[in-house]
């Protein structure tokens, strides 16, 4: 044996990170023996091939995928997919200055156009269409202003109110996102919308895919 104690631990955080291979597994359409081959060639494992088959036989038991995927795509069944080009993300410091002038502005504006409003510790980041998220920009103080980034977009999944009782609805809408090697900004989630914040150049990517696994809850592949 080479060194195979941490083995099924270490080929459940690879597949954890592949959820391709999950789905294929899932649907038991993966040859076992050549996907251990892979997995020890691309990750140089210290293993037999028979540890690592072993393995991944005990993820497709342990973890339950196929009935994960079941009940995420049901609740994703039929939903919404939505689209907002020409979006701007603005982060500035949170300070008196910026919460109070950020307040007017969003009580001026707010009515006429929809501003998102993420507030953390330090920060505060406003989203919306670049026009208006520009002109606000203009009326803060430089010094407090961290970074405009330009050139967004907003995929909104209109989803069901039951998502909030659903374990892993946020994480498999980013799982289809990776797979087509898309970076997503900002997450908000404020039920029954899913908001996902991309580079626009990315946006119908992004759109397609998540349509398509809305649709994959209504028997359609």
């Amino acid at each position: 044996m080479r060194g195979e104690t941490n083995i099924p631990q270490k080929i459940w955080e690879i597949l954890g990170k592949h959820p391709a291979i999950q789905k294929d597994i899932a649907r038991n359409i993966i040859n076992t023996r050549a996907l251990a081959n892979y997995l020890i060639k691309r990750y140089g494992l210290n293993a037999s091939l028979d540890a690592v088959i072993s393995a991944i036989r005990r993820y497709q038991t342990d973890k339950k995928y196929e009935e994960y995927n079941t009940s995420v795509e049901n609740i994703l069944s039929g939903g919404n997919v939505l689209t907002n080009s020409n979006m701007a993300c603005l982060t500035a410091l949170k300070n008196q200055d910026t919460i109070k002038l950020i307040s007017g502005l969003y009580d001026a504006l707010g009515a006429k156009h929809e501003i998102k409003i993420v507030n953390s510790g330090k920060h505060i980041k406003l989203i919306g269409n670049i026009s208006i998220i520009t002109e606000i920009k203009q009326q803060l103080l430089e010094k407090d202003v961290i970074k405009l980034e330009r050139d967004m977009g907003e995929v909104i999944i209109k989803t069901s109110m039951q998502a909030e009782y659903t374990k892993g609805v946020v994480a498999r809408m980013l799982n289809e996102i990776l797979v087509h090697d898309i970076n997503v900004h900002e997450i908000i989630v404020c039920l029954p919308d899913i908001t996902l914040l991309v580079k626009q150049q990315d946006l119908l990517i992004a759109h397609d895919s998540l349509l398509k696994l809305c649709h994959r809850g209504l028997g359609n592949e």
